[in-house]
């Protein structure tokens, strides 16, 4: 599954906004951070992804569904090594 910078960029595109444009209407300084999210350099707060998920007209839970599955499978990991 593609990583989160891949879904922000596509979701993005899909909405027809630029790095520019989101940037004014989430009210950010510059696009840079923008575009380390969609780099995959840096990962947005959870406001900002709250933000973007209605920005894009999509639930959190699709652009941060690789993650979370990655993070259960840690967590069942950790639960079978402690036998619990």
């Amino acid at each position: 599954m593609p990583p989160l910078a891949n879904w922000l960029r596509r979701y993005r595109l899909e909405a027809g906004l630029s790095q520019i444009q989101v940037t004014k209407i989430l009210g950010l300084r510059s696009s840079a951070s923008i575009c380390r999210w969609e780099h995959g350099d840096r990962v947005p707060s959870l406001n900002r992804l709250l933000e973007l998920s209605v920005l894009y007209a999509r639930l959190v839970n699709d652009l941060v569904r690789p993650q979370y599955l990655a993070a259960r499978e840690r967590v069942r990991t950790r639960l079978r090594t402690h036998g619990l």
